[in-house]
């Protein structure tokens, strides 16, 4: 609401909440922090998996081109990929996809095996 407040709007937008989400985790994970490199930014692990699946997901729009789609699938399998480096336990994952569903950010099916399978909108690219 500050976001929208500081641009004049009366309109919250899907931003707004990020951008607040994001400040929210930030606070709780600085305060958690006990040392480390002074100013060395840290991604929380929900953070960084919401991160890596929109990058994806512009990764394969750009691929694709304009297809008529309205979203880009993201699937469960390609997303453990994604954040296998990263270390990110597979719990993290599914609270990211659910967070983040729960904000009607993008939508999570399940596909036949019980996984979860993302549709990131374009807006949210």
């Amino acid at each position: 609401m500050a976001l929208a407040k500081l641009r004049f709007d009366n309109c919250v937008s899907q931003g707004d909440v990020d951008e607040a989400l994001r400040l929210m985790r930030g606070s709780k994970s600085s305060l958690a922090d006990s040392g480390g490199e002074a100013g060395a930014r840290r991604e929380d692990s929900v953070s960084l998996c919401y991160r890596l699946i929109r990058e994806e997901a512009r990764r394969q729009r750009t691929r694709q081109g304009p297809t008529g789609d309205a979203s880009i699938e993201v699937p469960y399998s390609r997303i453990v990929e994604l954040t296998a480096k990263y270390n990110i336990k597979a719990e993290e994952i599914r609270a990211c996809i659910q967070e983040y569903a729960d904000l009607a950010v993008w939508t999570a099916v399940e596909d036949m095996d019980g996984n979860p399978v993302v549709h990131v909108p374009d807006e949210d690219m």
